[in-house]
């Protein structure tokens, strides 16, 4: 199946929750986990990596990641609160590493996120999931893993620093990297049908997905009509060298899928 990046994704993209740098490669390869907090969506990258691994992505605009104290890993069962100790000044987030060891909901912290598993999933990487949260999902210094009280599961937890990177720019002025809560370059990092990490042009990338068209609706009823007219269709975006000239693939959107609109 092609790479997909919804609209819906995108805005997930853009909130602090996960601060991940190419963020459609994750999307391409990883079950994802989606949650609403305070009317923002946000994102758990789930299945195939370890914490040591968080800064496996490095594209230009991307945060660097590290911790900043030692990391709690505790096995349990039911409901724990887990005491992560003062933070250090340094720490800007919490990052929640949880794997589920049998069915079940885990809520995780006061963010509002949540891991479902099946028993299929229960104790495999598809079982797990991952991600940097704010500050705000602890309450004081302690985090609460929230679940039935027979189900298992084990958990990772560490503060961490986050810091942004400057996206690049290449010789047309162009900017290029991955999106973060400062923006969206002119070439967004992508990974194309072929395999190969590249940049689409965001004009291009609207266009197809329909963030574009979104602009011009004025009822509900115009994101509908716009819905069913892409049913059934795919769209294709040349993906680029950081040059932003020389194709080197594509990258698909599909109906359905490409765009999500919020008709409110």
């Amino acid at each position: 199946m092609a790479p997909v990046m919804s609209e819906e994704f995108r805005q997930a993209l853009r909130t602090e929750l996960v601060h991940r740098a190419e963020r459609t490669r994750a999307r391409s390869r990883a079950r994802i986990w989606r949650w609403i907090t305070g009317g923002t969506l946000g994102v758990l990258l789930a299945g195939g990596a370890t914490f040591a691994a968080a800064d496996l992505f490095n594209q230009p605009g991307a945060p660097v990641t590290s911790t900043v104290a030692d990391e709690i890993t505790v096995t349990g069962t039911g409901t724990r609160t887990i005491d992560l100790g003062p933070a250090p000044e340094s720490a800007t987030g919490v990052w929640v590493d949880i794997r589920c060891l049998t069915a079940g909901t885990f809520e995780l912290g006061a963010g509002g996120a949540a891991l479902g598993c099946t028993d299929v999933d229960a104790g495999t990487e598809q079982g797990r999931a991952y991600g940097s949260f704010p500050m705000s999902v602890l309450r004081g210094h302690t985090f609460t893993l929230t679940t039935d009280p027979d189900a298992e599961w084990d958990l990772t937890l560490a503060y961490v620093n986050e810091e942004l990177t400057d996206w690049a720019t290449n010789e047309s002025g162009q900017t290029y990297g991955a999106e973060n809560p400062d923006g969206i370059p002119d070439l967004i990092a992508v990974v194309a049908t072929n395999g190969r990490e590249g940049y689409v042009h965001r004009v291009e990338l609207e266009e197809a997905n329909g963030t574009a068209a979104a602009g011009e609706f004025t009822s509900p009823e115009d994101a509908i009509r716009w819905q069913e007219e892409r049913a059934g269709k795919t769209f294709t975006v040349p993906v680029y060298d950081a040059d932003g000239t020389t194709q080197i693939g594509e990258f698909v959107i599909e109906s359905g899928v490409g765009a999500i609109i919020d008709p409110e």
